[in-house]
């Protein structure tokens, strides 16, 4: 769960009352939860998907290049 936070007159954290509708606006925001956690197998399907597009250009752009080396292979 994100929170927007900002600094008191102490100088200590406390959190923004209300919460803004998006964090934009915020000065800070706290992050608990898995939010924070940098797993790189836990994805979207956007996410996933974009990574898999990514691949197979790849491995496409690398196979048209191995056919053009071939077609223009004389020996």
């Amino acid at each position: 769960m994100a929170v927007c936070v900002e600094f008191d007159v102490n100088g200590n954290l406390v959190a923004a009352d209300p919460q803004p509708a998006t964090f934009e606006t915020c000065t800070l925001v706290v992050l608990s939860g898995p939010e924070h956690a940098a797993n790189p197998f836990v994805l979207t399907v956007e996410e996933g998907g974009l990574i898999g597009g990514a691949i197979m250009l790849l491995w496409g752009a690398a196979f048209g290049l191995r056919m053009l080396r071939r077609a223009l292979d004389v020996g």
